[in-house]
């Protein structure tokens, strides 16, 4: 079955547009009047640094004395207003304007299964593809277009009016077919648009492409080198998505789920292929002349967290691993923040920094909390548990966590009880940025990030067989999460959770870090989760909506994860598959105006639909354990979803019934606990040979160093 977005008519913004990305390169074809081409570059930033940056006061023992008196004007004007500023942010490339009209016979349409956009009216065919391998973007097409190169009108207005204060850009055309725009950026940095023109027995074939910090030359070299080469390259595009798409797959009876699933992973390929991890909003930065929302920069929380959760599910390790590998190569820059920002040995991942990584600050009492640099660490963390890569523990995620915990220990301080806990306390992203969003006491989030580092820290240690009792003494001094009277966790000491909110910050121990067992707590869980949505979605946001669904599906309640999910399909995600972040069809879910792009949330949908048919918690492994009565019907198929250690697992319900399921490693044995929720007496293929199980069902079920089983519903 192929997947397409089809639109008959106009698409008036790039956000409604066809999509286009090899996780270096992006475009978006759209148009009201004329037809749109918005290029875009994932590394195509204006890194200049605000004043605040290089202030003697711009680091952390400093913010904390802000803090500590109570100096909030000082707090916000120096590490607050930083991130107010024009610079440092993501930028895109351009819009390329062309004379192709578009009326109510243009049809827009783009395969998700292959990368490839056309775009029909009366007189006009147009096809093409962005080239997996190489920087290029290819046009076909039936008839002559003409370019007309258009940049944001942020390149241009001053500083004092949210613009860059670029001065002119230069247009050339050559007698090669080659025409391309030069913008002068700032201190001699400068970035090309090019393209060249052919004639074909057909029509006209055009090539672009962007070109940073090199010259125009080579941009000229690329895209002949793509021409002479270029039916390889389409056979390696074809062999690319082919391959992508058959590590897993996912088929529910609810046919908007399974498109916006295939959405989610196409969105993945195209942003996080090569070098540079994906932001918010990846290779397809806004182009509506306004500087990019939230510089589309890395937030090192619920946002990337989300971005990175599913891919380890399935299966597509080597466009997961592009973050991981990332933040490894730009490691200097995170000890040189430990150094210089935190005034501390060991490094720091700041949380919400540039593509270097360096720190950007807003919102100080989030981005430079050290509390919130814990919570990037579960990207290697993640990595290893499903990969089971013991030299990428050894080398890469022992690493981040043992550094991160030097950097952090000389601010944890001890409260009149004698627990740790940070010299300053804060919940993202509770009470916003007012002052009161700088707590009094310490929070939930703060003991979950301090339980999160010293909990698997001490699990390192036993598997490399090194020294963990330091590791325990300071986990032994972190105290248990705040509840109130009627047990439910609290955002902090002295505050409850009373108010509705996008953020469950207070609430990460469960489904994000998994840190309580369900199959012990799920009572305890299931009440705090009631409380959350008691207080309504009225302040929630597209990606709320995904969260609450993986948080249901920890406690295995079914309905509730699928009408989360349904609600976010429905409410909050265009036609193309683009969330919004608002209920922007007022639908009466949220009253939050943020009608912006983002791309965490499309890719956390791949998560929590993944948690609702297999499930890898705390060493137990069911078999949908948190379908709705509908995919237990009507029928739900899933194929190599993967627990950890690479242990992939197949599997088909309906009638009620789970008719079979497969579980197996390609590469050696596997040991797991298996939740029986089958049968009570169970007839199973382990490796090749038939075997009773005299089980009771809701018992577990431990296999050891097997390499397959296998179950099907007629053998019973």
């Amino acid at each position: 079955m192929e997947h397409y977005f089809i639109n008959k008519g106009q698409l008036k913004t790039s956000h409604e547009g066809l999509m286009l990305g090899n996780g270096s390169l992006g475009a978006v074809i759209y148009g009201e009047n004329k037809l749109t081409i918005s290029l875009d570059l994932i590394n195509l930033w204006d890194k200049r640094f605000p004043n605040e940056f290089y202030d003697k006061d711009f680091n952390y023992p400093y913010m904390s004395k802000c803090i500590k008196d109570n100096n909030i004007k000082e707090l916000y004007r120096l590490f607050d207003d930083c991130y107010s500023h024009s610079y440092p942010t993501k930028i895109n490339a351009c819009r390329l304007l062309t004379n192709i009209d578009i009326n109510d016979d243009s049809v827009f349409k783009i395969c998700f299964d292959n990368g490839i956009f056309s775009f029909t009216n009366k007189e006009t065919n147009i096809n093409g593809y962005i080239s997996i391998e190489k920087d290029i973007f290819v046009i076909n097409s039936n008839k002559k277009i003409k370019f007309d190169f258009q940049m944001s009108k942020y390149f241009y207005k001053p500083l004092s009016e949210r613009g860059l204060d670029y001065h002119y850009t230069e247009e050339y055309t050559d007698n090669d077919g080659f025409n391309y725009i030069l913008i002068k950026m700032y201190h001699r940095k400068r970035f090309y648009v090019l393209y060249k023109e052919i004639r074909t027995n057909n029509g006209y074939k055009y090539y672009f492409t962007v070109i940073k910090d090199k010259s125009v030359s080579y941009g000229k070299k690329e895209i002949d080198n793509y021409i002479t080469n270029e039916k390889l390259h389409k056979q390696e595009n074809a062999r690319f998505w082919k391959q992508y798409y058959k590590e897993s797959n996912i088929v529910t009876p609810d046919k908007d789920i399974n498109d916006l699933y295939i959405k989610g992973l196409y969105f993945f390929a195209c942003n996080s292929n090569k070098k540079y991890p994906m932001t918010l909003h990846g290779v397809w930065t806004s182009n509506n002349d306004l500087l990019p929302p939230w510089k589309s920069d890395l937030h090192n929380d619920i946002n990337v967290e989300m971005t990175y959760d599913s891919y380890f599910k399935t299966g597509h390790f080597a466009q997961g691993k592009v973050l991981v590998d990332y933040l490894y190569s730009i490691r200097k820059n995170f000890k040189h923040f430990a150094k210089h920002f935190m005034k501390s040995k060991g490094l720091l991942i700041p949380g919400v920094m540039s593509q270097d990584g360096k720190p950007l600050g807003g919102w100080p009492q989030y981005a430079l909390s050290p509390m919130v640099s814990i919570w990037p660490l579960k990207a290697f963390d993640d990595y290893y548990r499903y990969s089971g890569d013991l030299n990428f523990l050894k080398k890469k995620s022992y690493y981040f966590f043992k550094e991160t915990e030097k950097c952090i220990s000389k601010y944890l301080i001890k409260d009149k009880d004698g627990f740790l806990m940070n010299n300053f306390h804060s919940s993202p992203e509770f009470y916003e940025n007012e002052d009161k969003s700088i707590f009094k006491n310490q929070t939930n989030f703060e003991i979950t990030m301090l339980r999160y580092l010293y909990e698997t820290l001490i699990d390192y240690s036993h598997i490399l067989n090194k020294d963990d009792s330091y590791y325990k003494s300071q986990l032994s001094l972190i105290r248990d999460y705040f509840r109130d009277d009627n047990k439910l966790l609290m955002v902090s000491k002295d505050i409850s959770f009373d108010h509705s909110h996008r953020h469950f910050s207070h609430m990460l121990m469960y489904k994000n870090l998994k840190l309580v067992n369900p199959y012990k707590y799920k009572e305890l869980i299931r009440n705090d989760i009631n409380n959350l949505v008691s207080y309504g979605t009225d302040q929630w946001v597209g990606f709320s909506f995904v969260e609450a669904s993986g948080l249901y599906s920890y406690i295995n309640n079914g309905e509730e994860s699928y009408k989360n999910l349904k609600i976010f399909t429905e409410a909050y995600v265009h036609p193309n598959g683009f969330h919004m972040n608002m209920d922007y069809k007022h639908l009466g879910y949220s009253s939050i105006n943020c009608y912006v792009m983002t791309l965490e949330a499309n890719i956390g949908f791949i998560s929590s639909l993944a948690d609702m048919l297999v499930s890898d918690n705390f060493n137990i492994v069911t078999l949908f354990p948190s379908i709705p009565e509908l995919f237990k019907k009507e029928g739900t198929y899933f194929e190599k979803l993967r627990i950890k250690n690479n242990v992939m697992v197949s599997g088909y319900i309906k009638d009620n019934k789970i008719q079979w399921f497969k579980i197996f490693k390609n590469d050696g044995k596997f040991t797991i606990n298996l939740f029986n929720n089958i049968n009570d007496r169970l007839k199973l293929s382990i490796d090749g040979k038939d075997v009773i199980i005299n089980s009771k069902l809701n018992e577990t079920i431990p296999f050891k160093e097997v390499r397959e089983i296998f179950y099907e519903n007629s053998n019973q």
